[in-house]
């Protein structure tokens, strides 16, 4: 009797603690949250698959060509919110670096040039907003908050407000936005890159230096961390990979513009949130932007599918934003 007893106590203790050990990952909660959701909307699509197409493959189709433009950016967002930072001006270097990158090509230059000119002028940008930052103390929401408007300002100098047409070679376009074996190749690249972030956040220096320098930068200074030099590396990977998710998805529309891209950053914040991390900075995990660039979409098309009010994606976006800090500072307390 005892013993039974004991083993079932074991047993709820050791299911606690697996459950307390999931929750303790930045990205525990959200992950918990993005099954029950898949479930639900699994279950929904399958006992009323004409009313609710959730599982349809065209509505699969439309998913995965819509999660990489902003998961791509959310994973430059997310490194340099984990190292304490924000950039405010990602949507104006998607735009400008993905003309640049057609303007080359239409001038008569390879397509690997403009590429290769896009992630340049990209990481100039991102060079400037961290040099500006660290080195004259601006907050970097004030800093990119200027930029946004210069790079934006910029943008429309060069292009003086006229779209280009863009026909890659079919190799490029196949690389870039067709499908291999049924999956879109810019879903590819998005778990290529997101596996590439993990790579430098859990498994190199660098992404030591990012969790130091934003959890507590005096600390950082102290044991040896070039905390300016880290922080401009963080401003230039998010700028980088505003210009990826700018290439891929100007290959995609066919036409390159300097239009405004309204709302980009602050979405690419709130799937940075809702996957667990910290904006106060030195929390966080890849997984977890992962998860919160998918759950944002995911909820996009619920709304869309079940015929709700546009509005009803501002109002999730903001109440992420609220809870999602506040589960954050809880986490942070209790574990």
């Amino acid at each position: 009797m005892n013993t039974a007893i004991e083993k079932a106590a074991s047993t709820r203790y050791t299911q606690k603690s697996w459950l307390d050990r999931v929750r303790a990952h930045p990205a525990g909660n959200v992950s918990l949250i993005f099954l029950g959701a898949i479930a639900i909307c699994v279950v929904i699509s399958l006992a009323v698959p004409d009313q609710f197409r959730f599982l349809s493959t065209a509505n699969v189709n439309v998913l995965t060509r819509a999660i990489p433009t902003l998961g791509i950016t959310a994973l430059g967002m997310g490194l340099l919110m984990i190292s304490g930072e924000f950039d405010l001006s990602i949507g104006a270097t998607f735009g400008l670096s993905s003309y640049v990158m057609v303007l080359c090509y239409s001038l008569g230059y390879p397509v690997l040039v403009g590429v290769a000119a896009a992630l340049a002028i990209a990481a100039v940008i991102g060079f400037i907003n961290g040099w500006i930052t660290v080195y004259y103390g601006i907050p970097s929401f004030i800093t990119t908050l200027g930029t946004l408007f210069i790079f934006r300002s910029g943008a429309r100098l060069v292009s003086q407000n006229k779209p280009l047409m863009f026909a890659p070679p079919e190799w490029f376009e196949f690389m870039t936005v067709g499908k291999f074996m049924g999956i879109q190749m810019q879903f590819v690249w998005f778990l290529v890159l997101a596996g590439l972030s993990w790579l430098i956040l859990n498994r190199h220096t660098l992404g030591n230096h990012f969790f130091a320098v934003g959890g507590n930068p005096m600390a950082a200074n102290q044991v040896g961390i070039n905390v300016p030099r880290t922080k401009i590396a963080a401003f230039v990977w998010c700028a980088l990979m505003a210009a990826t998710a700018g290439v891929l998805a100007i290959t995609r529309v066919k036409t390159a513009t300097t239009d405004p891209q309204v709302f980009m950053e602050l979405e690419a914040i709130a799937a940075c949130v809702m996957g667990g991390i910290a904006l106060t900075g030195g929390r966080g995990s890849v997984v977890g932007i992962v998860i919160g660039a998918v759950m944002f979409h995911l909820v996009k098309d619920v709304i869309l599918l079940a015929r709700l009010p546009g509005f009803y994606l501002d109002l999730f976006v903001g109440l992420v934003i609220v809870f999602g800090v506040t589960l954050n500072q809880v986490a942070k307390k209790r574990y």
